[in-house]
């Protein structure tokens, strides 16, 4: 089925992405360059939830291979600078350890990411955060 994206709340500060079923690396970067684009015209920092609950068939089948670290490393240095809080619903055991693992090497980088159980609890997360203005820099 693919990636799709929604406003979490009325007040759009927080997306929400629905992971369901088999998706590609196409899917993945377009939902990210469709974030990137609408965080870039938002007068604030924007949240978002990752909702993995429904399925989410990783491509190629194995998280572990040479193609998927790949695509990761792309991945997150396209998330470079992201400031938004994040909360990820219905992780497998293994991503939030390899998650653990990474958040070990670099805390400040990846201190906005949270694991949570289900939609509910990430709604209930985001209603603690704050949405600054964003500062520009002149």
């Amino acid at each position: 089925m693919g990636i799709e994206l929604y406003w979490d709340n009325d007040e759009q500060t927080v997306m929400l992405t629905e992971v369901q079923g088999e998706w590609t690396w196409d899917d993945l970067y377009d939902a990210l360059h469709k974030v990137k684009r609408i965080s870039d015209k938002s007068p604030v920092v924007l949240g978002a939830i990752i909702d993995l609950t429904h399925g989410a068939a990783f491509p190629g089948g194995s998280p572990f291979s040479a193609t998927a670290q790949g695509h990761g490393k792309r991945v997150i240095k396209m998330g470079e600078g992201g400031k938004g809080p994040i909360a990820v619903v219905g992780a497998a055991p293994f991503f939030r350890k390899a998650f653990g693992m990474l958040l070990s090497l670099d805390p400040q980088k990846l201190s906005h990411i949270t694991f949570v159980d289900t939609v509910e609890d990430a709604e209930a997360f985001m209603a603690t955060q704050e949405f600054p203005a964003k500062q520009h820099v002149v």
